[in-house]
This record gives structure tokens, C-alpha cells and sequence, in this order.
């Protein structure tokens, strides 16, 4: 009997505290149902699959857009502190993408998504790059060798080989074409020469070199334009030839061809006459001369001694008036191990033919030989000072 009081009262006592606690929850329901909406919190859809690529002095960030309610989205950065934000967001988005613009350096930022009634989705980290001068450094512009030209309106430019390290792709040449447009070209850097064939003569131009450094990513980076001006443009010698020599050794390797031929291992050579010697080129072309140079010939294994010790320089458009540039040094060479080039510089003078005399003789053989005259035009003013004539 005293069990089954002591059981009643316990399950009494268990009621009371149920239903203290039952009502207890209904009035802090109450308290709180004013701030919760129906159905409860609604969180947009999240940025799906958001990913990042590098840009110069931005980040390309980009995320599926999984849902038609979402209308703008936030991206924060820098502990939250900087901030932008897409609008404008609709169903017919597959993917969103923003530019952020950032200095150089690695960031992560944070993406919420907001639907129309302002609610916002929980955030998504993405780490991203932007570029700047720094990482641009270490690319540099395909350098170029050197300049020919094979008549009017021809320019050759030879390239060194690419950096392919690091990715390089192509070379883009801005030039002036002969009507005075602005024209360009894109080649790929696997081209060793570039030969235009319309381009106005003796302008300047500009290229840069393009690099995808990542081949996973399509982020391609440039660097800036590199003007070309003051450098000296070879004229090619299948557009010229010998028209004429003071005389010629009879033998078939001493031929006046051997003295403009491209080839370094012929030559030309007098026959024994005696002093002065002469020989007449026809370049092919008018054209403004600014370099000339010599090669000795060799002979035999050295530089051939029997060159004059003083030469003159003349030039003509029409191969009837004769302009003198001067008497000059030849820069005679005894100890035959000298088989550089003698160059002679000049301020700008127009001319199709050039005519090279030796008018003294140092070794007393009274044969002049010649291993090869090289001639050059110019883009701009190149800085070297015109070569003074004897006085």
C-alpha cells in the first residue's frame, strides 16, 4: 500500500514538470516566432563551383548560377574591409563572372549571393592572383638580331629564338605601310624571319611578345611595345651587282662578282695595273646610305695583305653625277691576323650606285683584292657619328 502511493505521487510530480517545460517552450515560441520568418531562414543558393583566374592588376572571378532567384551577389576581400558587388544577376546567366581590381599580389575572397528579398547565402572562399609589374619582369620581348631590305618597301626582320620557357606565343609588329596606314601583324614565334612588303621605308616601328605561361590556363600576358628606331637595315645583295672594276686578274675565283655576292669566302681582284683600282656596284635600288664596310679578302688561310692603305667613297642616283664622301683610312692591317670589317659611317645620302676607289697602295704589289662590300640604310638616326674623312 505505502508502494503504490509513493508511485502515484511520482508520476504526479513527472506530469507537472512535463507540462511546466511544455508550456515554458509555447511562450519563448511565442517570444521569438515575431523574428523568424515562415518556413523558417532562407539561405539563396550558394556560388557553385567558383573559381579564379589571374589577370594584370585583376582577379577574373567566376561561379555557376544554379537558380533563378538570385539577383546580385557581394565579394569581399581584405579581411572583409574592401568590397564589390554584381548586380543585375538573372536566370539566363549560366555562369557569373566579375573583374576585381586589385594590386599584385594572392587574395582570398568571399562570395555571398543575395535573392530579391534580401537574404543572403552563406559564403564561399576563393583564392585568387592578380599580376602585376613584378611577375611581368621576368618577360621580356623577343629580342631581334637584325634588318634587311630587298628593295622599296621591304622589311626583313630576323628574330633570336623565343624564351619557349616560359610560354612564349607570338610577336604582334605595328608598322606604317608605304599608303601611310597604321597596320599590323601577328606571327607566331616559331617564324625565324618577318618580311613585309609594304612597308613605308625608313619609319619606325613597334612590337611586343605574348606569353601563356600556364598551359592549363588561357591567360595570355603581353609585354608592353618596344618602339624600333636608330638601327641600321642591310640591303640585300640579289637586287645589286658589280657593273664595273678597274680591271680583273684573269682567274676564274678573282671574278668581280666575288667582291658583292653575299659570300665571304670570294672575292675580287685587280690585275696589275697599278694604282688607283676602282669597282662600281648598282644596289638595285635608291635608297639613303648611312653604313658602308670592307671586307679583306683571304688569302691564303689570312687576310689578303694587297688592299690600299687609303680608299675614297663616291656615290650617284644615276650613275653619270658622282657626289665624293671623302678620302679615308682604310685602317691597313700588317699583322694579317685582322679579318674584321672596315666600317665608314655617314650622315643620310641618297644613292642606286657606289663606286669604292684604292688609291694607295702599302704592300707595293699594285693588285688590289676585295673580299666584300656590305651597304646599310637606316630606320631613324642610328647614333654612330659620321666617320671623318682625311683632312
Amino acid at each position: 500500500m505505502r508502494y503504490s502511493i509513493r508511485i502515484k505521487m511520482m508520476w504526479g510530480l513527472t506530469l507537472l514538470l512535463s507540462m511546466l517545460v511544455f508550456y515554458g517552450c509555447m511562450e519563448q515560441d511565442q517570444m521569438y516566432r515575431q523574428y523568424v520568418p515562415d518556413g523558417g531562414i532562407v539561405y539563396p543558393s550558394k556560388a557553385e563551383n567558383a573559381f579564379t583566374k589571374p589577370g594584370i592588376g585583376r582577379v577574373y572571378i567566376s561561379w555557376l548560377n544554379t537558380t533563378s532567384t538570385v539577383i546580385r551577389a557581394g565579394i569581399w576581400w581584405n579581411d572583409y574591409a574592401d568590397s564589390t558587388f554584381v548586380e543585375n544577376i538573372t536566370a539566363a546567366m549560366d555562369t557569373v563572372t566579375v573583374s576585381v581590381e586589385v594590386p599584385e599580389g594572392t587574395y582570398s575572397f568571399y562570395i555571398k549571393t543575395i535573392d530579391k528579398h534580401g537574404n543572403v547565402s552563406i559564403p564561399v572562399e576563393v583564392i585568387g592572383r592578380s599580376i602585376g609589374a613584378n611577375y611581368m619582369s621576368g618577360f621580356y620581348h623577343r629580342t631581334i638580331s637584325g634588318y634587311r631590305t630587298k628593295g622599296a618597301n621591304s622589311l626583313i626582320i630576323l628574330w633570336d629564338d623565343a624564351d619557349d620557357s616560359k610560354g612564349a606565343l607570338t610577336n604582334e609588329i605595328i608598322y606604317t605601310a608605304e599608303d601611310n596606314t597604321e597596320k599590323t601583324l601577328l606571327i607566331p614565334v616559331s617564324e625565324k624571319e618577318t618580311e613585309i612588303d609594304d612597308y613605308k621605308t625608313g619609319t619606325e616601328f613597334k612590337y611586343n611578345t605574348s606569353y601563356q605561361p600556364d598551359p592549363d590556363e588561357e591567360m595570355v600576358v603581353s609585354t608592353d611595345y618596344r618602339t624600333i628606331t636608330d638601327v641600321y637595315v642591310f640591303l640585300e645583295k640579289t637586287i645589286g651587282s658589280v657593273i664595273a672594276v678597274s680591271s680583273t686578274y684573269n682567274d676564274p675565283t678573282c671574278q668581280p662578282p666575288g667582291a658583292y655576292d653575299g659570300n665571304y669566302t670570294t672575292r675580287w681582284h685587280s690585275n696589275t695595273t697599278g694604282y688607283p683600282h676602282f669597282i662600281t656596284i648598282n644596289l638595285g635600288m635608291e635608297t639613303s646610305i648611312r653604313r658602308l664596310a670592307i671586307w679583306p679578302s683571304m688569302y691564303p688561310g689570312f687576310p689578303d695583305r694587297r688592299m690600299p692603305s687609303l680608299i675614297e667613297w663616291e656615290v650617284s642616283t644615276d650613275n653619270a653625277t658622282w657626289t665624293n664622301l671623302g678620302e679615308y683610312n682604310y685602317l691597313y692591317d700588317d699583322s694579317q691576323t685582322n679579318r674584321n670589317p672596315r666600317e665608314y659611317f655617314f650622315s643620310p645620302v641618297n644613292a642606286r650606285y657606289i663606286r669604292l676607289r684604292g688609291l694607295d697602295d702599302p704592300s707595293g704589289s699594285r693588285i688590289m683584292t676585295l673580299g666584300e662590300i656590305d651597304v646599310y640604310t637606316s630606320i631613324g638616326n642610328p647614333s654612330d657619328l659620321p666617320t671623318p674623312p682625311n683632312p
